[in-house]
């Protein structure tokens, strides 16, 4: 009986990693992944007032000025060139957020909270690896870079910097698996996590103090994050 299994072992280990096993898994050439994407978003903002002085070093104060939650439906597309062990890809996100933010200082009490539908949408140069574990089956990694926009100057997944700009870097980091049932067809999941980071200044004054000879920066700049949790469901194409 033993012997028995320790041969079902050893012929299960061969089977798994041996260059045979992974014709499926393993293939070299374009690949298209188009996803059904649930995003759950979280946003906030803070004002950041900083004082220094010169050769003394500087106070940083953040006060909180608005926080969201939303979450949506979209889709995501992947195309890019796969080797048996890692691929390069241009990743898009297209959706829908429908998102409630709260602004703490705003005068009107009508005026401190909305929930509405946004557009998000994300565009990266992706970097993924493969794991094949089968003929059929194989777990990927990704981590890439570009940038996030969304819409809507007052209220939007972004706040607007003076030019009306709605667009910020972002980094992604991708987990998944992927079933193949044959060398072009799979089917598999993934989840992303995508950060875009705004600042931009608003008020910036200098003073020089003569009795002391050092000079006093004042300034304050709106800091802005975006976080996106997507688990998605896709479809993959091999060719």
């Amino acid at each position: 009986m033993n012997r028995m299994a320790c041969g079902a072992v050893m012929a299960l280990l061969f089977a798994l990693f041996t260059p045979q096993a992974f014709a499926q898994s393993a293939e070299t050439g374009f690949e298209l992944r188009a996803g059904l994407t649930v995003p759950i978003v979280v946003t906030s903002s803070a004002v950041v007032w900083s004082v220094g002085i010169d050769d003394v070093g500087s106070i940083d104060l953040a006060i909180p000025t608005a926080v969201g939650a939303g979450v949506g439906f979209g889709l995501n597309l992947s195309f890019g060139y796969r080797w048996p062990y890692f691929g390069v890809y241009l990743d898009q996100d297209i959706s829908s957020v429908l998102i409630g933010r709260i602004n703490l200082f705003r005068d009107s009490e009508s005026g401190k909270k909305d929930l509405s539908a946004r557009f998000l949408g994300g565009s990266y140069i992706l970097f993924r690896g493969f794991l094949p574990v089968t003929s059929s089956f194989a777990l990927s990694a990704g981590l890439g870079a570009g940038v996030m926009y969304g819409t809507n100057k007052d209220f939007g997944l972004f706040m607007s910097d003076e030019s009306g700009n709605d667009v910020a870097f972002a980094f992604k980091a991708q987990l998944g698996f992927t079933y193949y049932f044959n060398h072009v067809f799979g089917l598999g999941f993934h989840v992303d996590y995508a950060m875009a980071y705004k600042s931009f200044t608003m008020f910036h004054i200098t003073h020089q103090v003569e009795p002391i000879e050092a000079e006093i920066e004042v300034k304050s700049k709106i800091k802005h994050y975006v976080h996106n949790v997507q688990p998605t469901l896709h479809f993959n194409f091999s060719f």
